[in-house]
């Protein structure tokens, strides 16, 4: 299960109010924080709307977060995918040529590709000029 919290007791490394993504795995109990690098220090700004794979290795977020990748210095809404086996965060707000968007990206979601072994996020993005846009990127 992946949620949002502004709790500051779930994890030692959240003192603050500023929104974190979890994953809470229900059979075992384990608590992960998720809105974090790569090596694993916390946002430092709100992260939210997780999206958990339907395998549970993987989750789609939305941050404001200026720390989670060194290509995103501004603290616009952008999407993230976290691998919960390797820790590894990947900026998917992207262009095709990984050029980071200009405007706020939002409404990730993860689905099961048709072969059923990846999973595909789906972005709306909002660029400067208010357009929407709709793409898909395999992860």
């Amino acid at each position: 299960m992946a949620f949002t919290s502004e709790a500051t007791n779930l994890d030692p490394a959240d003192t603050d109010i500023i929104s974190d993504v979890y994953v809470k795995d229900l059979a075992s109990g384990e608590l992960t924080l998720v809105s974090t690098s790569d090596s694993g220090v916390k946002g430092n700004g709100s992260s939210f709307a997780p999206s958990l794979s339907a395998d549970g290795s993987t989750v789609a977020f939305n941050s404001e977060a200026t720390n989670l990748d060194p290509a995103d210095t501004d603290d616009i809404t952008d999407i993230y995918v976290k691998d919960l086996t390797t820790g590894e965060v990947m900026l998917v707000s992207t262009s095709d040529t990984g050029v980071k968007g200009n405007g706020v990206s939002f409404r990730s979601s993860l689905s099961a590709d048709t072969d059923g072994t990846s999973d595909v996020v789906r972005a709306e993005r909002v660029s400067t000029s208010r357009a929407p846009n709709v793409s898909a990127q395999d992860i």
